[in-house]
């Protein structure tokens, strides 16, 4: 069913699950996401107002290979690999409008590019619309890479071996979605 060299990554027992439902008042509730194959554990929550705005939500997993070394994804063009991805996002309007997210890569290879160390982390605010107010969500984001190298010495020496900034996005209900800083160092 899959390509043969993607086959490490699903492995034989491929499974998704997804347990929901829409409440009488319009709310959607995601109970339970999960996504496991051989080298992926992805595992969620969520709810949704009758509006369509995250009310909470959670996103945890991780892409590895359960033996170590190095996992291929399955992704169109050339062969791409990692050693390890983490994800972990939330959000519980509950509590506050404040989400925060980590997303972390070690040991990316693909064609002649390999980096040690990639993370984004960030944090922001969901502040769904109410009669004349709109509907807001920031993002505020650092990010990281290290132990970069490359193949093509002239875009090595350009990049250099660890990169660094920041990236702030405003989204406004009706308006669209503004970056309002991007930093490179």
């Amino acid at each position: 069913f899959f390509a043969p060299e993607y086959r490490p990554f699903f492995g034989d027992d491929v499974r998704l699950g997804l347990l929901g439902q829409q409440l009488p008042d319009g709310v959607l509730l995601l109970n339970d996401f999960t996504l496991r194959t051989r080298a992926v554990d992805l595992r969620g929550q969520g709810r949704l107002s009758a509006e369509g705005w995250p009310q909470d939500f959670a996103l945890v997993g991780q892409i590895a290979e359960p033996n170590g070394g190095a996992v291929t994804l399955p992704v169109a063009g050339n062969p791409m690999s990692v050693q390890s991805v983490d994800l972990d996002v939330q959000f519980n309007a509950g509590r506050d409008e404040g989400w925060t997210g980590a997303f972390e890569i070690k040991g990316f290879d693909r064609l002649g590019i390999m980096i040690d160390r990639i993370a984004l982390n960030g944090s922001g605010t969901i502040t769904q619309g109410n009669g004349c107010a709109y509907g807001r969500v920031t993002a505020e984001a650092q990010y990281f890479a290290s132990g970069i190298a490359m193949a093509d010495v002239a875009m090595a020496q350009m990049i250099g071996p660890t990169v660094a900034g920041d990236i702030d996005v405003v989204t406004v209900e009706g308006e669209g979605t503004r970056l309002e800083r991007l930093t490179l160092a």
